[in-house]
This record gives structure tokens, sequence and C-alpha cells, in this order.
């Protein structure tokens, strides 16, 4: 069991030096750190959160999904950092796929639970599951080190389904993302039952105040946690999937879950083949573009997978032994 999950490449295809890797990351940290903004009440509560715990539930995800335990990319407090701005609106937390950071927004994730109703500290809680979800996921970089170096270029990167593209060129510099909701979509799933299990095993923070009615909002979908809207259309794939092929949608859920880990890339010629008999012409191209609410809830509207499949007995098998197989390892 020794597959890594998150990966460097050189602009020429090769793996990255290893050694300037985590130079490059602990350089980052370090610098980032001291930007960090100083804040009692949040360091209280990451030393309040038993990281063991936590990186213990997302070692037998990773276990099951082929991944050495000991070398997922489990982020620990010192890789944590509260920088990210803290104007209204903002967001409250990124995983920095190449500096193998943390940011967060102590004083927007408290102002989002204010304005929601909810818990901060759960809030908090939850909002690290889902970056640290993130940060256990595939992940490769292609193309920093000559970045750094030219301070200008292209990266290319992967997290999870996700795949996008970093360029500048002098002072302009643009960001392009595919899969992005899907990939947050799965990202949450994952992060809301891995902090209903943290809450499970950890009774001391189980006493925070209103913990049952966090997590019934947790699994209400209404709207109040962030990637609501990508939650349910996730959840309606899963479904249709499981219908169309006779699984059930713990099955389907399980080899998704194995896939963002192991990182299917949704753009890859032999993924597309495979699946081309299944979903209408340029669904995952439609997918890949999704960029609010509205759009996925009309995709996955439009999606009748039943109808595609339905005189196609030997695809519908291969497509259910194909899931199985992807689902019995995480299961």
């Amino acid at each position: 069991m020794n597959k890594i999950n998150r990966e460097h490449f050189n602009l020429s295809g090769e793996s990255e030096n290893e050694n300037w890797v985590a130079g490059f990351e602990e350089g980052s940290r370090k610098r980032i750190m001291k930007q960090s903004e100083n804040s009692p009440e949040f360091e209280e509560l990451l030393a309040k959160i038993d990281f063991n715990s936590l990186r213990e539930i997302f070692s037998n995800i990773a276990e099951k999904s082929g991944v050495d335990s000991e070398k997922i990319n489990f982020l620990n407090p010192e890789r944590i950092s509260n920088s990210l701005s803290s104007k209204e609106g903002e967001r409250m937390a990124e995983f920095s796929i190449m500096e193998n950071i943390i940011y967060a927004s102590h004083e927007e994730i408290k102002r989002y639970s204010s304005d929601m109703g909810l818990n901060k500290d759960l809030m908090v809680l939850q909002v690290l599951c889902h970056e640290e979800t993130h940060a256990i996921s595939y992940t490769s970089c292609v193309g920093l080190k000559e970045f750094i170096r030219n301070k200008n270029g292209v990266i290319e990167t992967q997290s999870g389904f996700s795949i996008g593209t970093i360029q500048k060129e002098n002072e302009s510099s643009q960001f392009n993302s595919l899969f992005r909701f899907f990939d947050e979509g799965v990202t949450e799933k994952i992060a809301r039952e891995i902090t209903s299990e943290y809450l499970d095993k950890n009774p001391d923070f189980s006493k925070t105040e209103n913990v049952k009615e966090f997590e019934d909002v947790l699994y209400s979908k209404k709207g109040k946690m962030p990637y609501d809207g990508s939650v349910l259309f996730l959840e309606g794939f899963i479904k249709k999937i499981g219908l169309a092929v006779g699984l059930d949608e713990e099955t389907v859920w399980h080899a998704i879950i194995r896939g963002k880990i192991e990182g299917i890339n949704f753009n890859d010629t032999e993924f597309k083949n495979s699946f081309s008999e299944m979903f209408p012409p340029n669904f995952f191209y439609d997918l890949s573009k999704v960029s609010s609410d509205g759009q996925m809830f009309n995709l996955i509207e439009r999606l009748d997978l039943r109808e595609n499949i339905k005189n196609k007995p030997s695809f519908s098998e291969k497509i259910k032994t194909w899931i199985s197989d992807l689902s019995s390892k995480i299961s």
C-alpha cells in the first residue's frame, strides 16, 4: 500500500525533486504563519480539537482507498493559518495545493455562523473538515518550480475531481477551474460525514452548545450550509446512477469517494469512452463548466440514465461491476 496521492511534476512531466517541494512548502508555511492574524480565540479552538482523532477518521478513508495512512496529507494546526481576508462576504477558508496550507478567516466564520444562527465553534470544525478533505484528496501540481523561477507561466493542478490552471503573464493573472462545483459537493458531503463521526467519538467536543441543531442543519440541505446546492446535485447524481445500473446509493457514493482520493480525471479519454454510452453527449463538458446552483439543477433534471442504457444490458453490467469494485475497497 504505497500509493502517493500528492504529486508534483515539472513541465517535462518528470516528478519534481522531493527535497525542493518540502523546502518550498516549509518556507511557505513559515512566511504565511508570520502573516497569520493573531486570534487567541481561534488558537484556543484549534487546541480544543483532537487532531489525532480527526486524523484517524481520515486515515480510515485513505486506507480503504489504497493510500498509506502514514502518508496522507492531513494537515496539523501548524499548517492552518488565520490569514484570509476578514472582509464581509469573503471565503471562510481555502486549501492551497501549491503551499499545502489551509487558510482560514475566523472572523468570516463567526460572521457566517451568526447570520445563519449556527454555533461558531462547530462551524470552525466543519470548515476545517471540509478543507482537510481537500488536503487528503489526490492532488497534483505541474510547473510550480518553473513558474516561481520565471515569475510567469502556467501551473496545472488537480484536486480531487477539480482540474485547474493558473496563468500569469507580466502583471496579469488568470485562474480557470473545471468540475469545481462537483468536487466541492463531494468534498462537503464527505466533510459532513466526518464532522458527525468526530462528534460521536469526542464527547467533550460534543458538549458544545447546540450540537444536535447543528447536525440537523448539516443534513437538512436547506441553504444554511455552504455548498448545499452542490450536495443536493451530487445526491441526485448518485441516485440516478444507482437506479440506472441497479446499485444502492451507498455503493455508488463509496465509489465516488474512492474516485476523489485516487484522482479520477473526468477529462481522461479512457474514462469518457467507458461512460460515453451512459451519459448524454456533452454531459461532462457541461458539468465541467457549471458555476451556479441553477445550472447544476438544470443539468441533473435533464439526466435520464435509465433511458440511455435500457437496451444495453452488457454495458449496464460492465458499469455496475466497475462501480461495485471501486466501492468494495472503501465500504
